[in-house]
């Protein structure tokens, strides 16, 4: 910003000062009042043009009302206002924002939208496109394992099923507040595989769901520590590197430098030592550890029973 004057600094830790010299003592006092405004106000901020997408069978001409809102999440603490909003048309809206990182979300009656992060920076303007679905509701129940304190919000991520034809984004991530046991919140609508998580615990996996603007009920979830699973599959990768190391040995003894005996005699020793936590862990933690990897891995064939040839 150039003011057309002397810049000169009143003091070390004091505003900066643009004055004008040659005028009389109020002229100047009005000018240093205002080039203190000028000087010490924020950075300008950029016009970011936000667009909007809709399904292709469900035009936006009946939509009432539309609306677009960013939060800075990001950025210095002097440049200027952390929310923005307005009212937009069907095909989008221009949002005056500051430098930073900007959080931008649409929202329209029977419309759900993932919202989209964007950065502002330098003084080139910017773009974005924010996809809108039909929206729906889903609810549910929560229980804690032991009695413990239930988590702010539970994370609910979306994975659309392949063969439904209805418009739906493949994925979705919607954080939902945990009020009085209970949860809920607004997503797309569609048919997905659906895994509730709360940090720190096992996730629960339901198939197949389909949520609509009626409200879709998920039942009651318990949420149990996580430390059980982890320590499962923690044993399955050791002992499969055994198994790999353990049929090595058995299978090129003429490529090291022992005699067969003698890795007959080590494997006999490996068997006698992990062979019963082997045993336990299949008729114990193996339940656990399945279920989840089930979820995480569906395709694959998880057996009951492992540890069976």
């Amino acid at each position: 910003m150039y003011c057309n004057s002397v810049v000169r600094e009143a003091k070390p830790a004091g505003p900066r000062v643009c004055a004008l010299p040659g005028r009389s003592a109020l002229g100047r006092g009005a000018l240093l009042a205002a080039a203190l405004v000028v000087c010490g106000s924020p950075a300008t901020a950029l016009p970011v043009r936000v667009g909007l997408e809709w399904p292709a069978d469900r035009p936006p001409s009946a939509v009432a009302r539309i609306h677009v809102q960013a939060i800075r999440t990001a950025g210095p603490p002097a440049s200027g206002p952390v929310e923005a909003e307005a009212e937009a048309g069907p095909a989008g809206a221009i949002l005056d924002l500051g430098g930073g990182v900007w959080q931008v979300q649409a929202s329209a009656p029977g419309y759900w939208s993932d919202g989209a992060e964007v950065t502002v920076e330098g003084r080139t303007p910017t773009s974005l496109r924010l996809a809108l679905w039909p929206a729906a509701s889903l609810h549910g129940e929560i229980l804690m394992d032991g009695g413990r304190t239930l988590p702010r919000e539970l994370e609910v991520r979306l994975s659309a099923v392949a063969a439904e034809p209805a418009p739906s984004p493949s994925r979705a991530t919607l954080r939902c507040r945990i009020e009085g046991g209970a949860w809920s919140c607004v997503g797309p609508a569609g048919v997905f595989d659906v895994q509730l998580e709360a940090a720190g615990y096992a996730p629960r996996y339901v198939w197949d769901v389909s949520l609509d603007a009626a409200g879709t009920d998920l039942g009651r979830t318990v949420l149990r520590l996580f430390t059980s699973v982890d320590f499962a599959v923690t044993q399955i990768i050791v002992l499969s590197l055994l198994a790999v190391v353990g049929m090595t040995i058995r299978q090129l003894p003429t490529f090291a430098f022992r005699s067969a005996g003698d890795y007959e005699t080590a494997m006999a020793d490996i068997h006698a030592r992990y062979d019963p936590d082997l045993a336990q862990f299949w008729k114990g933690a193996w339940a656990d550890a399945r279920r989840d990897m089930r979820g995480r891995y569906p395709k694959h064939d998880w057996p009951e029973d492992g540890g069976s040839p």
